[in-house]
């Protein structure tokens, strides 16, 4: 049990810098490059919702279907979302993550060593994924900062 509540507080650590820089900026702001806090929301949506299909196929034994490629999914992710209001973007941001983590509690403590094909190509066990996953919201957490100094 250790080694899950360990990845949930990276998760949660790597959120909280996150949304430490979007706080109480208005909604319309960019905070990317041609990406508003909605479409950021909905990016990080899709990317958790993938995790969570990744773990299921994994914990179930089915095949982990790959990506098309990183900026694709990407673009998919808000596009699947285009239609939510930016309330309804933040209620899924927030729900998926707490599906995510209770996906990682549930999971079997017997596969967490086991390796998995990442979608998006190369392997690792449960813990390597979701690290890449706390840093990915670190790097952009970084690119946020630095995007809204300039």
């Amino acid at each position: 049990m250790e080694i899950k509540n360990k990845i949930i507080n990276d998760l949660d650590l790597a959120r909280l810098k996150l949304i430490s820089n979007l706080g109480d900026m208005d909604q319309d702001r960019e905070v990317f490059p041609g990406w508003r806090i909605k479409n950021f929301l909905d990016h990080i949506s899709g990317w958790d919702e993938l995790v969570i299909k990744i773990l299921e196929s994994h914990r179930f034994a089915k095949k982990v279907e790959k990506i098309s490629g990183l900026n694709e999914h990407n673009a998919e992710s808000v596009a699947n979302r285009e239609s939510l209001s930016y309330e309804e973007s933040l209620r899924d941001f927030e729900k998926i993550r707490e599906q995510l983590k209770q996906t990682i509690l549930d999971f079997p403590f017997s596969l967490f060593e086991e390796p998995i094909n990442f979608p998006w190509g190369g392997s690792g066990n449960i813990q390597e994924m979701v690290a890449i996953f706390s840093h990915h919201e670190l790097e952009h957490e970084k690119e946020i900062k630095d995007f809204l100094k300039n």
